[in-house]
């Protein structure tokens, strides 16, 4: 009974991919939206696969030597069981796998949840909660899809292991059970550093595109340079400025400690001269 229970995990696995392929296609019969929506979202999805690429390329060099490693403690010093490094080359490419399907799901998405907000709340939100829901069944689908296939090939194949010849002998079940968990847990490990790669990268990545729009507003129109106090973001660029000061002079309260700094920073203000 315990052995046909078992059975629920890769069928849950597979369940949850079917699903995550259903959104991600209902996803793609939503509009786009207009030519210039459509542009925007084609600029967005080529960046966010140039960062991957780069990303995978990077992460590829950490992995083949990482598992190099895991293949020296496993078959030269013998500290560790044969199928670690397999296990953690898996774990790895199932997470970079979930990133792919993830990042290729959102630059999609993302136009086309808001030309559907445009026409109401409803169908905007169907549109992001489906699309993000294919990120989350992508990544449990994939995990215990690969847990269940190493779980039933190694209870299949793997027998006890005795420690004075290193070899496998008959099929003792504490033993099995201690070899299973090991592997699993590397392919835990393995998914969990190409995780940490993809949240580190994606943050430098994003504050990359911040600083790069940033800078292009400053070098591509000089009408965009007027500070106010201490902003950064493109977003407050200009337009930002002149409406904190407008409220700032209609307004006897709001604004008495930014408006003299802000005055300030107007009066001696020069504009860069490029290099």
């Amino acid at each position: 009974m315990k052995n046909d229970l078992f059975w629920l995990v890769p069928f849950g696995s597979l369940l949850a991919l079917g699903f995550a392929y259903y959104f991600f296609k209902e996803m793609m019969k939503a509009s786009e939206g207009t030519d210039t929506m459509k542009k925007i979202a084609l600029h967005v999805r080529t960046g966010a696969m140039a960062y991957l690429r780069q990303q995978y390329r990077v992460v590829t060099i950490v992995f083949i030597i990482l598992t190099a490693i895991f293949a020296i403690l496993a078959y030269v010093f013998k500290i560790q069981n044969p199928w670690v490094p397999f296990a953690f080359i898996t774990g790895g490419f199932f997470s970079g796998l979930s990133g792919f399907f993830g990042m290729k799901t959102a630059t999609y998405a993302s136009a086309r949840a808001a030309h559907a907000a445009e026409h109401s709340l409803n169908a905007g939100l169907r549109v992001a909660f489906r699309s993000g829901a294919v990120m989350g069944l992508v990544v449990v689908g994939l995990g215990l899809l690969d847990i269940s296939i190493w779980f039933y090939a190694l209870n299949y194949i793997i027998g006890a292991l005795d420690n004075t010849t290193n070899q496998m002998i008959a099929a003792d079940p504490s033993m099995k059970l201690i070899i299973i968990t090991t592997t699993t847990l590397t392919f835990g490990m393995g998914a969990s550093t190409q995780a940490l790669f993809a949240r580190v990268g994606g943050g430098i990545f994003t504050k990359a595109a911040d600083v790069g729009a940033d800078l292009l507003l400053r070098n591509g129109d000089r009408r965009h340079q007027q500070p106010c106090g201490h902003h950064s973001e493109a977003a407050r660029r200009h337009d930002g400025c002149q409406n904190e000061l407008r409220l700032a002079h209609r307004s006897p309260h709001w604004g008495d400690e930014l408006l003299p700094a802000t005055r300030k920073s107007h009066r001696d203000y020069s504009p860069r001269q490029p290099d």
